[in-house]
C-alpha cells in the first residue's frame, strides 16, 4: 500500500513539473486558462505527435471507467457491511448466492447513480444536441465535492486512530503511529480548509456563486445526519449500534442470534 501510493505522489510530482517546464512555469496558469483539460493533450500533440496523443487520450477514457468502477466497488461493499451489519435493510447486506459479491449493494449504487445522472440531464439547459455541458457539470462538481468528502474521512479517519490507541492506554507502545496520524490529521485539515476556501476554482463557478458554499454544505449537513443517526441508534437499538464495524463478526452474531430464536421458538 505504501509502495503504491508512492508511486503515484511521484508520478503527479513528476508530470507536474513536467508539465510546468513544457509551457514555462511564467505561462502555466495562463496556458491551464486556456486550454483548460486539453492541456496536456496539446503539449503532448506538438512534441510527441498525434499517435501518442491518440493513446493518452485512450488512456484516459480507460482510466476514468476503471475509476468509475473502483468507486462503485467501494460503494457497494460499504452498503453490503451497512446492511449486514443492520444499519440498511437486510437484504443489501446479503450477497449474491451464484458469485459472492454484494450484488443488492451493486444495485443499490448503480440505482443512486442513475437518479444523479438524470437529475443533470433533466436540468441541462445547453443547446439542443450540445451532451457536454451536463457531463462537464457531473464530473466538475460531483467529482470535487466527491474529493473534498474522502478528504474530510481521511481527516477524521487519523484522528479516529489516534482515539482508538489513546482510550486503550497504548500511547506509548504506538507513540510513531500516533504521530503519523496527528501529521497526517494536521496536513488533511490544511488541505481541507484551503479546497474549501478556493472552491470556485475547482468548479469553474464564479466569486459569487452559490455553489461554492451550498457543495461544502452538502458534506457539513450529511456529516450532522450522521452523528445524529448514530445517537438514536445508540439510545433506541444499542445492540445494532454496538455491531458496527464489527464486520463478519455481527453478520456471524446476527446468524447466531436468529439461530437462538428459532430453536427457542420450536
Amino acid at each position: 500500500m505504501f509502495l503504491s501510493v508512492g508511486c503515484v505522489a511521484v508520478f503527479f510530482a513528476a508530470t507536474s513539473w513536467l508539465m510546468g517546464v513544457a509551457t514555462g512555469p511564467e505561462n502555466v496558469v495562463a496556458s491551464s486558462q486556456q486550454h483548460g483539460p486539453q492541456l496536456l493533450f496539446v503539449l503532448s500533440d506538438a512534441r510527441l505527435g498525434g499517435t501518442f496523443t491518440d493513446a493518452l487520450h485512450l488512456f484516459f477514457v480507460t482510466g476514468i471507467f476503471a475509476s468509475m468502477l473502483a468507486f462503485h466497488n467501494v460503494v457497494a461493499r460499504y452498503a453490503f457491511a451497512m446492511g449486514r451489519e443492520g444499519l440498511l435493510p437486510a437484504q443489501i447486506g446479503r450477497a449474491s448466492a451464484s458469485t459472492g459479491a454484494p450484488a443488492f449493494g451493486s444495485l443499490l449504487q448503480t440505482v443512486i447513480a442513475f437518479v444523479v445522472v438524470a437529475g443533470f440531464a433533466v436540468t441541462d439547459d445547453s443547446p439542443v444536441g450540445d451532451p457536454t455541458t451536463p457531463v462537464l457539470r457531473l464530473f466538475t462538481w460531483m467529482g470535487n465535492l466527491g474529493a473534498l468528502g474522502v478528504i474530510a474521512l481521511m481527516a477524521l479517519a487519523s484522528v479516529a486512530v489516534i482515539a482508538f490507541f489513546v482510550r486503550r492506554g497504548a500511547t506509548g507502545a504506538q507513540g510513531p503511529r500516533l504521530l503519523c496520524s496527528g501529521l497526517a490529521a494536521l496536513g488533511l485539515t490544511v488541505i481541507f480548509c484551503y479546497a474549501v476556501a478556493d472552491f470556485e476554482v475547482l468548479i469553474g463557478s464564479g466569486d459569487g456563486s452559490v455553489l461554492r458554499w451550498a457543495l461544502p454544505g452538502v458534506l457539513v449537513l450529511a456529516g450532522a445526519a450522521g452523528v445524529v443517526a448514530a445517537l438514536v441508534l445508540r439510545t433506541r437499538s444499542p445492540e445494532t449500534y454496538a455491531r458496527i464495524g464489527l464486520g463478519n463478526e455481527a453478520f456471524r452474531l446476527e446468524n447466531a442470534a436468529s439461530a437462538k430464536t428459532e430453536g427457542r421458538d420450536r
